[in-house]
Formats: structure tokens, C-alpha cells, sequence
């Protein structure tokens, strides 16, 4: 190998940086590889939470084979981008957490018009159990800025609460599920989340061929599928 890098006419430094980057390429699939497995897992996590959920209420599952595979195709979609962008195993358990949160509400949410308060909660609990660490600077936690949050929750409740004091259809559920997500992403996190969610909303109504976007305000919308999934 030494040889064929000489009559490449590569130096020792070269070589060296050559290595290094085809590790670091090596490493970048296999964590992609893992967070396509873990969003396999977390699809089939989220189906068993939903099926529990529903029968609790005396609900039954709606969900067709074809929302199956397009929720499991974007579900590993998801957990390769999580492995990528974070590094921290705290952050990585965090995300794939919410990960399961969010199919979850997205799917009850889409048939039944539902989002339960328990997921809602365990989206808090679970950020203020990431969070605490990182405000005494623990190493293996994210930094956590509570005031972003705190701003984030309030923000998040005011800005879908404000359409339904006006006659718009929000339902009580995704003014709760925005405030929630505030707090999750902080305020800056939410805004992005939002215009996320107004993006997926029009193309909602622009395949509602019968429907105008004036028209489908005034609707009880199911926010909480875009929402969750803008997260």
C-alpha cells in the first residue's frame, strides 16, 4: 500500500490526511446505517404506544399500509439524520425519544383527532431530564437555556391560541402540542418549527383540490401531524 502511494507521488502527510478522511467517511455510514436501524425500531416503538393508547380509549388503529410505509420511510430518514447531526449519547437517546412522541401524535392525531396529554407530558419530562444536567455544565449533557424554553412555551401557546380567540378552528390539543414543542426547540427552534408546519399545510391544501387555503382555516385542521413531524 506504502509503495502505491509513492507511485502516486502522495507524501507521508498525504497519506496520512487520505486515511483519516476515508475513516471518518467510514464512520459517517455506519452511524447513518445505525440510525436507519433505530428508526426502524422506533416506528415499530411508536406503533405498539399507539395501539395502547387507542385501546385505552376504546379506539381502534386507522392506520393504512401505505401511511405505514410512508411513516417508516421518513421514520429511518429521521434517525440517520439524528446519528449524523448528533454527537452526545444523551442528545442521540433525547432525539430518538421524541422521535417516538412525535409518530405517535401524528398518527392519533391524523385519524382521531385526538393528542393525548400523556405524550405532551412526556415531551416535558423528558427535556427538563436532558435539560437539568446541562445547567450545571455536565459533560455528557447538552447546555440547556431554560429562559429560551420558558419563552419558547409561552410563545407556542400564544401563537395558536391567538387564531382560535379569532374564529380560526385550532383545537385545544395543538395549541398545547405547540406550546410543548416551544419548549422543547426554545423560541428560535419554534419559529423554524412553525414555518415548517405552515409549508406543510399548504401543500395540504393544495392537494385538497376542492378546498381553498382561506376555506381549510376556518376547518378544524389536524396541526398536530405537521407539527409533530416539523419538530
Amino acid at each position: 500500500m506504502h509503495f502505491l502511494y509513492v507511485r502516486l507521488g502522495l507524501t507521508l502527510n498525504e497519506t496520512r490526511i487520505i486515511s483519516v478522511e476515508a475513516m471518518a467517511i467510514e464512520e459517517d455510514i455506519f452511524r447513518i446505517v445505525i440510525g436507519i436501524v433505530i428508526g426502524l425500531v422506533c416506528k415499530i416503538a411508536s406503533g405498539w404506544l399507539e395501539k395502547y393508547i387507542l385501546d385505552k380509549r376504546n379506539l381502534e388503529v386507522q392506520t393504512s399500509k401505505l401511511e405505514n410505509v410512508i411513516v417508516l420511510s421518513a421514520t429511518m430518514i429521521a434517525g440517520a439524520v439524528i446519528m449524523i447531526k448528533f454527537q452526545l449519547t444523551s442528545e442521540i437517546v433525547y432525539a430518538f425519544f421524541i422521535l417516538i412522541i412525535c409518530i405517535t401524535i401524528s398518527l392519533i392525531d391524523l385519524h382521531h383527532r385526538i393528542i393525548p396529554n400523556g405524550l405532551l407530558l412526556a415531551m416535558l419530562l423528558a427535556k427538563v431530564c436532558i435539560g437539568i444536567p446541562g445547567l450545571f455544565d455536565i459533560a455528557i449533557f447538552p447546555k440547556w437555556n431554560i429562559w429560551l424554553s420558558l419563552i419558547g412555551l409561552v410563545a407556542g401557546f400564544i401563537v395558536f391560541a391567538i387564531p382560535g380567540a379569532f374564529g380560526k378552528a385550532v383545537g385545544a390539543g395543538d395549541v398545547k402540542l405547540a406550546a410543548c414543542t416551544g419548549f422543547c426547540l426554545g423560541i428560535d427552534g419554534l419559529l423554524y418549527s412553525v414555518i415548517l408546519m405552515g409549508l406543510g399545510v399548504l401543500a395540504f391544501s393544495i392537494v385538497q383540490k376542492n378546498k381553498t387555503l382561506r376555506n381549510m382555516m376556518y376547518e378544524m385542521i389536524q396541526m398536530g401531524p405537521f407539527l409533530a413531524i416539523s419538530m
